[in-house]
């Protein structure tokens, strides 16, 4: 069963997220506090940490992350304009720009080595090129 988290303070980004990601996860969670994120990481061991910023870290995603993830969880870093080019990303994450698309998921399950835990089915579905 494969798990997804989703940290965000902002409730229409983990709604949309959570959509998204539901193709692929099996269990797809949301937290919007730090305390609240590390009591799911600690239950759940998820599979993929979906990062935007947390509540005092809104924006920050990388700060986030470092509060949250202190193993080689794999992840995906949401980040905007100069916060692009930070360095604080770990060597199982991957670096995208919102909005969050299919197309980016498959991009970044691939480049995690998480496609074969995945919802097989939605995966060749969105890896599909488009005619």
């Amino acid at each position: 069963m494969a798990k997804a988290l989703i940290l965000t303070d902002v409730a229409s980004e983990a709604f949309h997220t959570q959509q998204i990601l539901s193709d692929f996860f099996d269990t797809v969670r949301a937290c919007n506090t730090v305390a609240g994120s590390l009591e799911e990481m600690a239950e759940s061991k998820p599979d993929l940490v979906v990062v935007f910023g947390l509540e005092g870290l809104s924006s920050q995603p990388f700060k986030a992350l470092a509060k949250v993830v202190t193993d080689s969880t794999p992840s995906m870093i949401m980040c905007v304009g100069p916060q692009l080019v930070s360095n604080g990303e770990s060597e199982r994450s991957v670096v995208l720009a919102p909005p969050l698309n299919q197309t980016n998921v498959v991009k970044a399950i691939h480049e995690l080595g998480l496609a074969g835990i995945v919802n097989q089915s939605s995966l060749n579905k969105f890896s599909r090129p488009a005619n």
